[in-house]
């Protein structure tokens, strides 16, 4: 590389007095227009790959997005109905019972149901989504095992 800059320096006369070849202007033009057109073709086409990248993208992280949404809130629902309906299950078992009985299963099932603020009300909203499912579940999971646990000491009762 240094060989050819100290060529030119040395014959720099030679490079700058001599005409050009005819029709050198019109062919490094029409080279630099092609190389420009090439160009812009690089950067449309980029371009619309970087658009089919992001519109690909938002089609993927969208469903996954509202997926999470869906879910988080499902999780309280869903435990609370489990206990509605575990509750309304009980209280019907529970009319075939003793009068003492009776009243000491709708007093435990109503202590196991209560709730004055929901759960979810209480979280603070500094959670996480996975946090406020955890807690969601560490709370309504042992009151739906302390309704099974009524439910299978009904059933250990009119058996009796």
């Amino acid at each position: 590389m240094n060989n050819l800059k100290n060529f030119i320096d040395e014959n720099r006369e030679g490079f700058e007095n001599e005409n050009l070849i005819s029709g050198h202007k019109e062919r490094f033009l029409s080279k630099a227009c092609k190389m420009r057109k090439n160009e812009t073709a690089l950067r449309v086409s980029f371009s619309r790959i970087a658009w089919a990248a992001a519109i690909i993208t938002l089609l993927v992280a969208i469903p996954l997005l509202v997926k999470d949404k869906s879910k988080s809130s499902h999780i309280d629902v869903s435990y609370a109905q489990i206990i509605q309906e575990k509750s309304r299950e009980i209280s019907k078992l529970a009319l075939t019972l003793n009068p003492t009985d009776q009243n000491a299963v709708m007093t435990t099932l109503s202590q196991l149901e209560f709730e004055s603020v929901p759960f979810i009300d209480q979280l603070p909203g500094s959670l996480t989504q996975k946090e406020k499912n955890d807690f969601i579940e560490s709370y309504y999971k042992p009151k739906i095992e302390g309704i099974n646990k009524l439910e299978r000491y009904i059933a250990q009762l009119t058996k009796i």
